[in-house]
């Protein structure tokens, strides 16, 4: 077959190419009617030659059946772009190409699909070939889908149960298995976005979000299995913040892994609606800066005078600041409560005396671009606050770029501020946040402050750090403190600073009395 070069039909192809690297066209038998691009370069023929040829001569075997599911679902009139997908070369030697796919079926006669195909810019960075995603790669493809679909376009989140699948593929021949494992695979990334965003989170159970119609995915999945299909689809609305989004997804993830996708669909529906609610009143908060503060007092452990206070946030009675900062994570809304809580401190400092006063800092706030810049603009016209005003980085979210953290918090020191480094010992914190940050002072983590009196390895862990935070310049702050009996052992292990219920418990008033020690026994604590 020679290539037809119309000029209608070359004239159009040059649209597709204006983008693409490679277009061509394939008639209803799959066979390559006419190609235009850089077709020598990329996959070593030239486009004459590639007139007659059967597509799949053109696509890697790796993505061959997926890419065959695809064009067998496409409706006319319908077009699915960005598909990641691998061309095959023309030399067996070479390995395969990385791009991305677009197909467009013709709805009227002769009825043919028209594709195009775009260079991947950065090869290297292309997913694993034939294979499902990770939960946490699924939800940054999530984030993907949202910013990448075309404006407008309904994204669609399915969630699927294979019952017995694994149970019965263990029955099989590996060869077997695999060949089956691949068919389900092929048909979950035919359907997913990009033809990458599904993700196997549990055996039997899978999850996809897709911008497209789903074809016949639940009829593929039942010809491949043999069994039942359970399916749920849910719509994530365009309007969503992509964080608000995220947390229903991620309940939702959750709840198909412990009970199936018709238990998650309403999980997804409910969480929905309570994040949009709780998003609402949280931007309506912070914009007001309706946030209440109490204090917790945190002492010298020798003379137990107070040291400063710990300014702790409340949006209602008894409700935990962790929740508080996790809410305001999921929603991307942490370096703005974080600044409203700071803005609260700020105005309790002005009002005089010269009581010092910890804010929390969540430390991906701390890297957010221009975070720490707005933090010292709340001190810009009252500079002789900083002193008071010391900051304690929590440790919710781990800091990667270690060397760019302690710049930032250095930006801090160098205004006035003291450094504290929250729950040292649990979470992300870790050794290499001694070496890398220079902080003043380090909180241990609670749990190994509380099991003092009863675990003695908690004592030999508490006493060595003390010992390694004194060598670097760094005092140590001991929270969790609600006996006696611990703070004495807090105070022998070498800590400066104690917090906990035996010294108050957090209130919205500074006006905090030390309280009585009691007499220590004879012979006790030697």
């Amino acid at each position: 077959m020679k290539a037809q070069s119309s000029p209608g039909r070359t004239q159009l192809l040059g649209v597709a190419f204006a983008s693409s690297d490679i277009a061509f066209e394939l008639d209803h038998r799959g066979l390559i009617t006419f190609a235009l691009g850089a077709t020598r370069s990329i996959i070593g023929l030239d486009a004459e030659a590639m007139a007659g040829r059967d597509w799949r001569t053109l696509i890697h075997s790796t993505d061959m059946a997926m890419i065959g599911l695809v064009l067998a679902d496409l409706a006319e009139g319908e077009r699915r772009g960005g598909i990641r997908v691998r061309l095959a070369s023309a030399d067996p030697t070479r390995p395969p190409i990385n791009g991305e796919l677009a197909v467009f079926r013709l709805a009227a006669p002769p009825r043919r699909v028209s594709c195009a195909f775009h260079l991947s810019p950065n090869p290297s960075t292309a997913p694993a070939a034939d294979a499902l995603l990770s939960r946490a790669d699924f939800e940054e493809a999530v984030g993907s889908a949202f910013s990448g679909a075309s404006t407008g376009a309904p994204l669609h989140l399915d969630l699927v149960e294979l019952p017995g699948f694994a149970a019965r593929a263990a029955k099989l021949s590996p060869s077997a298995a695999e060949r089956t494992r691949q068919q389900v695979v092929d048909a979950l990334r035919a359907s997913a976005y990009g033809g990458f965003a599904a993700a196997e989170l549990a055996p039997d159970r899978f999850a996809l979000v897709r911008s497209t119609e789903a074809g016949r995915l639940t009829e593929h999945l039942r010809g491949i299995t043999g069994a039942s299909v359970e399916r749920a689809s849910q719509d994530l609305p365009r309007d969503v913040d992509l964080q608000q989004g995220l947390r229903a997804i991620r309940f939702a993830l959750d709840c198909h892994i412990e009970a199936g996708p018709q238990a998650a669909a309403n999980v997804f529906n409910h969480v929905l609606a309570d994040t949009l609610q709780s998003a609402k009143g949280f931007t309506e908060r912070l914009a007001q800066d309706k946030i209440d503060l109490v204090f917790q007092p945190v002492v010298d452990l020798r003379t137990r005078g107070l040291h400063h206070f710990e300014a702790l946030a409340r949006f209602e009675e008894n409700s935990s600041p962790q929740d508080l900062i996790v809410l305001a994570e999921q929603l991307d809304l942490i370096g703005e409560f974080d600044l409203a809580v700071a803005r609260s401190v700020v105005k309790t400092l002005a009002r005089g005396g010269n009581t010092q006063i910890a804010v929390n800092l969540s430390a991906r706030s701390i890297v957010e671009p221009g975070f720490v810049a707005k933090f010292l603009m709340l001190t810009e016209s009252q500079p002789e606050l900083r002193p008071r005003m010391l900051v304690e980085i929590t440790e919710t979210h781990a800091l990667q770029d270690l060397h760019s953290a302690n710049i930032l918090l250095s930006k801090l020191s160098d205004a006035g501020h003291i450094i504290c480094l929250d729950d040292f010992g649990a979470g992300a914190a870790s050794l290499d946040y001694l070496r890398r940050l220079k902080v003043d002072f380090v909180k241990i983590d609670g749990r190994y402050i509380r099991s003092l009196p009863s675990e003695p390895r908690d004592r030999i862990i508490v006493k060595h750090v003390v010992l390694l935070c004194r060598e670097l310049g760094i005092s140590v702050i001991a929270e969790m403190i609600e006996d006696e009996e611990t703070a004495k052992l807090a105070t022998q292990l070498g800590a400066s600073l104690g917090q906990g219920w035996l010294f108050g418990r957090p209130s919205g008033a500074l006006d905090w009395q030390p309280p009585a020690i009691p007499e220590t026994p004879p012979g006790a604590w030697r």
